[in-house]
């Protein structure tokens, strides 16, 4: 099996002291090239794995405030996901706290709600949830 893919993303911010509004888009697709099947030995038949063609598209608004303390955010979000080749589409949302240690290093916890699935061969909606770190340059 070949795939393509390719994942892009733009953010605007605007601080407004404090409070941080945004607006965002996030997009993300997969395409299979080529695909052959296999016939599988007695008793098992092959079972070929899920990959199929995505490509979803998100728009989303978010809300931050650093008001809780020095380094420490809480961030909501929430817009509008489709999967083009899915045919499905719905809400997107989710928040996170994230703590900023030193300008550049972000800790961040957070959840998420999406009626498309980010996961390959799935077109259900999911929740998530993960712990990431961002290192930044400049």
């Amino acid at each position: 099996m070949q795939t393509a893919g390719w994942d892009g993303n733009l953010r605007w911010d605007y601080d407004m002291g404090g409070l941080s509004a945004g607006l965002s888009y996030d997009g993300r697709g997969e395409y299979r090239l080529d695909y052959t099947t296999l016939t599988g030995a007695v008793p098992s038949p092959f079972l070929p794995l899920s990959i199929r063609k995505m490509e979803t598209q998100a728009l989303t608004t978010s809300l931050s405030s650093g008001a809780l303390w020095d380094g420490l955010w809480f961030d909501v979000y929430g817009g509008y996901v489709y999967d083009r080749h899915a045919k499905t589409g719905g809400g997107l949302y989710g928040f996170s706290i994230r703590y900023s240690t030193v300008p550049g290093l972000d800790f961040e916890l957070g959840a998420r709600r999406s009626n498309v699935s980010r996961t390959q061969g799935l077109t259900c909606g999911e929740t998530s949830a993960g712990l990431s770190m961002t290192l930044g340059f400049g």
